[in-house]
């Protein structure tokens, strides 16, 4: 698979975010990562009133 040696993980740099991957959700806060599995559908929602600043990085290998 082409996904095989990729990896996917996400940093909130501001606010609050919340990750939902199938019926898994995940909340974060400035500071926290959260690395991704297999390729699946992800859905990025921010629950609160102040700006959510995130980054997502994609590294091969």
């Amino acid at each position: 698979s082409s996904y095989a040696l990729i990896r996917q993980v996400v940093w909130v740099l501001e606010g609050c975010l919340v990750i939902e991957e199938g019926d898994h959700s995940t909340a974060l806060s400035a500071g926290d990562r959260l690395e991704f599995g297999p390729p699946a559908d992800v859905l990025y929602r921010n629950d609160g009133e102040a700006v959510a600043r995130y980054l997502v990085a994609v590294v091969r290998g």
